[in-house]
């Protein structure tokens, strides 16, 4: 997912690869962090850090820093999948997702966060489909506090 950004002097939180963002916006981004599985080519941004997935439940909330505020976090669901022979499926625990979504429920609702996004991947290579791909939204979704429901 490619996210368009609008406003001045706004940071960027994702989890997942892409730079097409700071082509037409890097100017007005004065940091990012990016959390990935490493795919695709790194961002040329002087802000920019890269995190490991299993640095965020200790760090999210400290990462999101109100200094660099207001933050734009966009969410790939598909990050927290996994895929070997036997298919796809989810790589972390019920736990670890409320423990970062907790935290930046906490953080939306303090106004640090002022705009998140959520992207679902329905690719059966990816997440198994649409099943599971709105499963892992429905839960994340109600750990942030929003009721979602898909047509």
């Amino acid at each position: 997912m490619r996210m368009i950004w609008a406003g001045t002097a706004l940071s960027a939180y994702r989890f997942s690869g892409g730079t097409t963002i700071f082509e037409q916006f890097g100017s007005a981004i004065n940091q990012c962090h990016f959390a990935t599985h490493d795919d695709g080519d790194r961002p040329n941004h002087e802000g920019t850090m890269f995190q490991d997935l299993w640095d965020l439940p200790g760090n999210l909330e400290y990462w999101l820093d109100g200094t660099y505020s207001p933050w734009i976090v966009n969410v790939d669901l598909d990050y927290f999948f996994w895929n070997n022979s036997d298919g796809p499926g989810l790589m972390v625990s019920s736990e670890f997702l409320e423990c970062i979504f907790e935290q930046l429920r906490r953080k939306i609702e303090d106004g640090t966060v002022a705009v998140t996004t959520i992207c679902l991947t329905p690719d059966d290579a990816f997440t198994g489909g649409w099943g599971p791909s709105e499963q892992l939204a429905k839960r994340v979704l109600k750990i942030l506090g929003i009721d979602f429901q898909l047509p």
